[in-house]
């Protein structure tokens, strides 16, 4: 275990002890469904989890708990599959006794059967409820915010399986079943009974991330719309906020400009925003990807009407679509720098410290022909190598491309760049390793090819990573553990940015330039 020392010492505290008394009474087959609520309510505020007994979510759960048992409760996966399959959830009310009873009428059936969709996004719930029949299956907390449970993953080294590439959202909801199995393999590992696993993967965890960690932002290259709907929309009108998460384009990229449109109830622009997170694919949410957004400007509210009368902002595409589909919409920059324009012209705002996009340099991005099978070796050839000789000071003499590390009986590792390998065959290690990649603009794609690169880095037992493809660099510190911090990389900016700024170069080079990386021990 990673953590054993300071967990063997959190564990014994009083909070730490009441978490865990919460998830063993909860296997406890004479605890009523209010007395299990009841205790997640007492420590979801200290995870960050929003569970309120006056939402649905409280009347549903007890819906839940009245259902007939399954006839196979020994195999996880036969009952699992059974009971997702035969599910429905119906809104319920109160009868005179004050018991909570379920509606008969047709259009109240709140989640119908095989609608998998609906049921993911309530599976925060779902999984407290499975966990009370079985405590194979975890509760999934923060499963609106799927970044955060990859988060605390990452942290505690906990290898999460791959999401799966599909529209069949039956297969998201199977994905929680691999979740469990990979939680109970981590389990095993590590000695943990079911209720200190659940403490150590949200209490534990959540307090040893440090939340006030922020990695300066890149510079953004893309304007996105997304749309609040009115609990959005009041969240932001009296809350202030200043960090949320919207739908978002799964093309987000940190550092990007994010517009809110206020779908309901005014219909208007509300904020601009910067995306502090590349959009994360969530199984669990009804709207996939979403982004973590912060740095929040709000504007003049600029209404649907406003928009469709000016001749040059209903000239946008979105305009043609009359704002339908705002949720992850691109606007040009030409669309940007209009829209940020006619807020000045027309709202007199102070345009000054709203976000930009990347002013391109004189550099030109070399291009990548498309079609061959060596467009990887194109993006190694045309865009590392030059910045590894003309900006970081490396020779040819300094790196091995393709380096074959054996580490096992037939596994090999083969890292595009190792920097000043040492020691001897199936034992060789190095400071540093670069992966290239054509292009990562897919989040699950870049999660993907981050995992590739931090796999060869504790391979070759390397302090420093990067992934790199044909639009940005990035870079990662790699702890004595093997693992690296994926939502605060060291070093994050796009090829244009680090042509055309001579700070972000030095930045780069302090990092990794060549006689840093050449006297790390």
């Amino acid at each position: 275990m990673k953590f054993k020392k300071t967990w063997e010492s959190i564990k014994t505290t009083p909070e730490a002890k009441r978490f865990i008394k919460v998830f063993n009474k909860t296997v406890d087959a004479n605890s009523s469904i209010e007395e299990i609520v009841a205790g997640y309510h007492e420590v979801m505020a200290n995870i960050g989890e929003e569970l309120s007994p006056e939402d649905a979510s409280w009347q549903t759960f007890q819906l839940m708990a009245n259902l007939p048992d399954m006839e196979d409760n020994a195999n996880e996966v036969v009952f699992f599959e059974s009971f997702v399959d035969n599910l429905e959830i119906w809104y319920t009310y109160i009868d005179q006794e004050q018991n909570i009873v379920q509606s008969t009428k047709k259009k109240d059936c709140f989640i119908g059967k095989g609608n998998y969709r609906a049921l993911n996004n309530w599976m925060n719930i779902i999984s407290c409820f499975l966990y009370n029949i079985n405590p194979f299956y975890k509760p999934m907390f923060y499963s609106n915010h799927f970044d955060w449970i990859q988060r605390n993953c990452d942290f505690l080294d906990i290898r999460l399986p791959e999401l799966p590439r599909t529209n069949d959202y039956r297969k998201y909801t199977m994905y929680y079943l691999e979740l469990c199995k990979s939680f109970a393999k981590y389990q095993e590992e590590n000695d943990l009974n079911d209720a200190e696993f659940i403490c150590y993967m949200y209490y534990f965890a959540h307090l040893q991330i440090d939340e006030t960690q922020e990695s300066e932002l890149p510079r953004p290259t893309n304007v996105w719309l997304t749309g609040a709907n009115p609990w959005d929309y009041e969240r932001l009108e009296t809350e202030g906020i200043c960090k949320s998460a919207w739908a978002c384009n799964e093309r987000t990229q940190r550092g990007d400009i994010v517009i809110v449109y206020a779908v309901s109830p005014n219909s208007c622009f509300h904020s601009i925003w910067r995306a502090n997170s590349g959009g994360c694919f969530n199984p669990f949410s009804y709207y996939h990807c979403r982004t973590t957004v912060v740095d929040c400007h709000p504007i003049p509210h600029v209404t649907y009407k406003e928009f469709m009368n000016d001749p040059v902002l209903s000239d946008f595409t979105i305009g043609h679509k009359n704002l339908q589909g705002v949720n992850g919409f691109e606007l040009s920059s030409s669309e940007y720098a209009s829209f940020i324009s006619y807020l000045e012209k027309k709202c007199g705002y102070d345009i000054s410290e709203l976000p930009r996009l990347v002013n391109i340099s004189t550099w030109t991005a070399p291009e990548i022909v498309k079609g061959n099978r060596d467009e990887e070796k194109q993006v190694e050839n045309k865009y590392i190598k030059p910045l590894l000789h003309d900006i970081l000071g490396y020779t040819e003499e300094d790196y091995t491309q393709q380096a074959r590390h054996k580490s096992g009986r037939k596994e090999k590792s083969i890292p595009d760049f190792v920097f000043f390998q040492k020691g001897e065959h199936g034992l060789e290690h190095c400071p540093f390793l670069i992966e290239a990649k054509v292009d990562f603009k897919s989040t699950r794609q870049r999660r993907k090819d981050y995992e590739q690169g931090l796999s060869y880095a504790q391979t070759y037992r390397s302090k420093l990573m990067s992934i790199m493809d044909r639009h940005r660099v990035i870079v990662y510190h790699v702890d004595e553990y093997g693992c690296a911090d994926y939502a605060h990389p060291a070093f994050e900016q796009q090829w244009e940015v680090i042509y055309s700024d001579p700070g972000i170069q030095s930045k780069l080079i302090s990092l990794i330039g060549r006689e840093v990386i050449k006297n790390i021990k």
